[in-house]
């Protein structure tokens, strides 16, 4: 089945690299280059991941982190969510994992690595789904 992911990003660039090599690997992808836009996205679509950019003008990916997760439609309230920025702030990093942040990845990452981490999305879905 086709995983359903949000990529937000002001850099339109790497949106549009990431989009591209998200569908080669068979998701559907939905992109916002805004921070209200994504927001609007995270209220009315359910995702199987968001990969969220931390450096975004007006709200910031990790102030959207924190709305998805206590304010936001339920419906993404548990999506997985993997952090994206251009550079290492181990503030920042510490900050997104204690905000439920599923993984944190600096923007020159290797695609793999994304990859390997949407499967491992997929991988604890399934464990986790297992009748006890």
């Amino acid at each position: 089945m086709q995983k359903r992911i949000l990529i937000v990003d002001d850099e339109v660039f790497t949106l549009r690299l990431m989009e591209k090599k998200l569908k080669n690997y068979d998701c559907l992808v939905e992109t916002s280059s805004t921070s209200q836009g994504a927001i609007d996205l995270i209220n009315q679509q359910k995702y199987d991941a968001i990969i969220l950019d931390v450096n975004m003008p007006e709200i910031s990916g990790l102030d959207i982190l924190k709305l998805k997760n206590v304010s936001l439609n339920e419906i993404n309230r548990k999506t997985p969510t993997i952090m994206c920025s251009s550079s290492v702030d181990y503030e920042l990093v510490s900050d997104a994992m204690e905000n439920k942040a599923f993984d944190y990845i600096i923007k020159s990452f290797h695609f793999d690595r994304l990859t390997d981490i949407i499967d491992s999305i997929d991988h604890l879905a399934k464990i986790t789904a297992r009748p006890k």
